[in-house]
């Protein structure tokens, strides 16, 4: 039995990975700033919503084959709205069971970023500062397939 492997066709810059396309983008800025320059991107993109555990070690691999020395990315995890509650930037709940620890208080720590394991494989979740500027990872769901 053969299984198709459907894949996103994303534009040039951007790459696939299931039926998303992923873009990194090395300048930085806040989250709301990274926010509004993933929507202007292309139409349904955002902050990257890395819900499932292979989103996660997609995204790791792909920073860690080509960007191996940015240490914080801004994903679109926050709990801005509510404290405690963790949303993606398209509203959905945050149900990956990876530990997001920090010492930083809860209170000033709304957006959730990306950050490099120093000891260890790949990158973890991690809140931080919304007004700190950061290289992000914008994604869109694309409609056409490979």
């Amino acid at each position: 039995m053969i299984i198709p492997i459907i894949l996103a066709q994303c534009p040039h810059g951007w790459v696939a990975s299931g039926r998303s396309c992923y873009s990194l983008r090395r300048s930085g800025l806040s989250w709301s700033d990274a926010q509004h320059n993933c929507r202007e991107l292309a139409v349904g993109s955002h902050l990257a919503d890395l819900k499932t555990v292979e989103d996660l070690l997609f995204i790791s691999s792909q920073l860690l084959k080509h960007s191996n020395m940015l240490l914080l990315l801004w994903t679109g995890l926050n709990d801005q709205q509510t404290e405690g509650q963790h949303l993606w930037s398209d509203g959905s709940a945050h149900n990956l069971t990876i530990t997001v620890s920090s010492s930083l208080s809860a209170n000033q720590t709304d957006c959730f970023a990306l950050q490099k394991n120093v000891t260890g494989p790949g990158y973890f979740l991690t809140p931080f500062f919304c007004a700190i500027s950061l290289p992000f990872i914008c994604q869109y769901n694309s409609k056409k397939n490979l």
